[in-house]
């Protein structure tokens, strides 16, 4: 007797399955989604394993299974088990990764009124919620609640229930998307004849007109035409296009249709560029992997290149190389805004066979293109980190492009994972191999190179097409600005002497600039001059922000939940009119570049002008079409970008996230620093970049100035090996988020010791148990946070002995410890 052991779509997380028996003339394979009984209720689950032994001796049978195809691939079932334990994740979390969009649904709980007594005493309320029930038949919670305008239930529906007056039950609720079908109209007869019919049979000029120019339409498909087009095309109406079904002369079939991300988007093919002698290494050496198969061909590779070196091309020669052999590919990007340029790239190289998978998408076209992905009708699957979990078939070859960026990082809901550990991971499980790229590799990454986990192939130069080839160009050249000589000499604006000179060259000469600034809005905040009172969010422990240009009104807005205020005429503190705005953001930056050169066309890239993914596409063709001469954005400047005319960079200030309370703060400033300078000088003229700081003595700021990942690695390796940061050290990050201030203090301060107790208890002598401290900010969206960080060569162990009260938060290597 077969017994399925199932991942179950529990309110309750369980890093466990459940085991159930496959009822006879039931086929149940692993990766299959079910119905199973859990308690009362009905819940969908996700089978993975399938046994002949039950673990547990009492089993329930499985209902019914909800597709015939299996909703995992096999490579998939091994992912989902390593996810669980490694990020400390409930077993169906991690399996919804990757499941159809949409696929998990929640049980509802409906209420009907029981066959009671009339003499039971109710309160007002239940005796309202009684009649409702008596008069409705049957609602599910939400509709009650919403009917008797109360919150909470829980205690009104118990006692009810006590008393046998309702009666309970639960249904999943409906799926919210599926797949997408149009009617079509085909003709059963031949055009004549159908028109003859026509003419026989239809009274009004008008009608015969419109159905005899619907049947010409009709006619040019062999699978005739969806009725939207005939409607749009001939005005025909539903209720004609019944007249010619009920005659014979046409039928309605409901054909399915795909909702296409990419429709109306154009890609003229383009042939491959000859190689550069190290990209021709880096290929060779990427293609042996790939011409070897199963466990053989899951080699990785650290492609280390800087800016404009040609990584991209690598890539695509690496994937025509994939697809030769049967394989297909998964690209990971690290933001929705560099989706447009990469589907760019990879669909003139492969034209229609390129899907683009990110959270932009409606609902119907990531469910559409979802189900295509899992048919095979795709090479190459392209998007942000959740793309990893794409059910790609025949998957040889992973590439994940910008390989540093902390975007790969799950930080806002379980699992919080690393999509770049993942591909490691899942190149191993399905035998593919994987391709990290970056001008600035993470420090572990590279170190891991070093050490021989991954294989480093390197691109030293940068490269630039010619009329003739492709020949080497020189890095742009980097000038650093201090600020403090600035201010001495007078000059208190957001640009330094020498950037002013640096753009008036770069505009008289026709040429386009960026200038960079990490922080959006007019000003960092507002103060009082007189009091020195500062408005701050009252959900967050933060300073609102001034915005400007972006709503009819000026407004402060907080850039951790979107609350917003009016700015006040006066200070609300002491009535006095000094409130003056200080520091500068993008939108203020702009406005400077207009002050200083009237006339000049800018655009300004940033999360207030770029919310849809269709805005990030608008921003960088109308750049990249020369419809603006300077860009004011914020990081999302500094992600792999190509823009031929940019000639300068101005980076307005360093020094924003360089002295953050992090160890990667160093890091993390050089990559920004080194990814937004890689932007000039990519086309025939050459590039120069203007930094400007107040620290133009630090390790990062020096390194970036000359081009140099290597000094800035062998400082960061120093530090942390010292620190028992990563590399040499893995760290967790516990997180306490609670609405009492005080509260969560001493709750803090109780795990703290709870968790030391444990560790000796369990002999971990090499865990070193950090903190607590608060989070910064200590507030966020109401709730307070404070931190416990665990740091050590296995962190996680302990934890898997421990369950964490309700409130706590697990980040298992963490993108940062603030």
């Amino acid at each position: 007797m077969p017994y399925a052991e199932v991942s179950v779509n529990s309110p309750i997380p369980a890093q466990q399955t459940f085991t159930y028996r496959i009822p006879p003339g039931l086929k149940v394979e692993v990766g299959h989604g079910v119905y199973v009984p859990f308690g009362k209720r009905t819940l969908q689950g996700v089978v993975l394993a399938v046994t002949e032994i039950p673990a547990f001796a009492d089993t329930r049978d499985i209902e019914s299974v909800i597709e015939e195809m299996p909703l995992l691939l096999p490579h998939q079932i091994p992912l989902v088990r390593w996810i669980a334990d490694y990020y400390l994740a409930a077993l169906y979390d991690c399996a919804s990764l990757m499941l159809p969009p949409a696929f998990s649904r929640k049980p509802l709980v409906f209420l009907s009124a029981a066959e009671a007594s009339d003499r039971i005493r109710l309160s007002e309320r239940q005796a309202a919620a009684l009649n409702i029930l008596r008069e409705k038949g049957r609602l599910e919670v939400r509709e009650l609640s919403r009917a008797l305008g109360l919150r909470r239930l829980e205690g009104l529906v118990e006692s009810l229930l006590q008393k046998g007056l309702v009666e309970r039950s639960y249904e999943l609720a409906r799926p919210r998307v599926g797949a997408k079908t149009v009617p079509h109209l085909r003709l059963l007869m031949s055009p004549l004849d159908a028109v003859e019919r026509i003419k026989a049979e239809a009274r009004q000029p008008k009608q015969r007109e419109r159905l005899e120019a619907a049947v010409a339409a009709a006619s040019e498909s062999r699978d005739g035409l969806p009725l939207p087009v005939l409607r749009s095309q001939v005005g025909l109406t539903r209720e004609q296009a019944r007249w010619l079904c009920d005659r014979g002369v046409a039928a309605l079939e409901v054909v399915p249709s795909f909702r296409d991300p990419l429709a109306g988007k154009a890609y003229e093919p383009r042939e491959p560029p000859l190689l550069t002698a190290s990209q021709e290494q880096a290929y060779e050496r990427i293609g042996a992997a790939l011409a070897r198969s199963g466990a053989d061909r899951a080699e990785a590779f650290l492609l280390h290149g800087v800016t404009g070196s040609g990584k991209t091309e690598v890539y695509l020669q690496a994937l025509a190389k994939a697809v030769e052999l049967g394989g297909k590919a998964i690209v990971l990007v690290p933001e929705i805004s560099l989706t447009a340029q990469t589907v760019r790239r990879f669909a003139e190289r492969f034209p229609g066979r390129v899907a683009v998978m990110h959270s932009g998408l409606s609902l119907g076209e990531h469910f559409d293109v979802w189900q295509n992905v899992r048919e095979g009708r795709y090479d190459v699957v392209i998007g942000p980190r959740s793309a990893i979990f794409a059910p790609q078939p025949d998957l040889s070859l992973i590439i994940v492009d910008e390989e540093h960026e902390w975007t790969y990082k799950q930080e806002e809901m379980t699992p919080r994972y690393d999509a770049r550990l993942v591909a490691a991971k899942l190149s191993e499980l399905a035998g593919a191999a994987l391709v990290m790229g970056s001008a600035t590799p993470s420090v572990e990454s590279y170190y891991h190179a070093t050490a021989g986990r991954y294989r480093l192939l390197e691109l030293p130069f940068r490269v630039q097409p010619t009329a003739v080839g492709i020949k080497e160009a020189p890095l742009p050249a980097v000038e650093v600005v201090d600020l403090r000589e600035e201010l001495r000499a007078g000059n208190r604006g957001s640009f330094s002497r020498r950037l002013l000179k640096a753009l008036d060259s770069v505009l008289s000469a026709g040429e386009q600039a960026i200038l960079f600034l990490n922080r959006r809005g007019s000003a960092a905040f507002a103060q009082c001059r007189d009091c020195g009172y500062v408005p701050a969010c009252s959900r967050c422990a933060v300073s609102l922000s001034y915005h400007s240009s972006d709503s009819a009104a000026p407004r402060l807005l907080c850039h951790h939940c979107n609350r917003s205020l009016a700015l006040p005429p006066v200070c609300p503190r002491c009535g006095g009119p000094r409130l003056r705005l200080l520091g500068s953001g993008t939108e203020r930056i702009e406005a400077e570049v207009r002050s200083h050169f009237p006339g000049v066309r800018t655009l300004r890239w940033d999360r207030d002008t770029a919310r849809r993914p269709s805005d990030h596409e608008r921003i960088l063709s109308g750049f990249l079409a020369h419809e603006a001469d300077v860009l004011v954005g914020t990081q999302m400047l500094a992600k792999g970008l190509d823009m031929p005319r940019v000639t300068l960079v101005g980076i307005v200030s360093a020094d924003i996230a360089l002295h953050l309370p992090d160890f990667r703060a160093s890091e993390r400033t050089f990559q920004v620093l080194e990814q937004v300078a890689g932007r000039a000088g990519r086309g025939e003229r050459p590039g120069r970049v203007v930094v400007q700081t107040y620290s133009p003595d630090h390790p990062a700021i020096a390194a970036a100035a000359n081009h140099d990942y290597a000094r800035l690695y062998q400082q960061e390796v120093r530090l942390r090996e010292r620190l028992r940061y990563p590399p040499f050290g893995r760290l967790v990050r516990l997180t306490l988020l609670h609405g009492g201030q005080s509260s969560a203090e001493e709750e803090a301060l109780k795990r703290t010791a709870y968790l030391k107790e444990e560790c000796l208890r369990q002999g971990l002598p090499d865990l070193d148990i950090l903190g607590p401290a608060p989070g910064s900010p200590p507030r966020l969206r109401g709730r307070w946070r404070w931190n416990i960080t665990l740091r050590g060569r296995e962190p996680a162990a302990l934890l898997r002995q421990t369950r964490l009260p309700q409130g706590w938060q697990v980040d298992v290597d963490p993108g940062s410890l603030l």
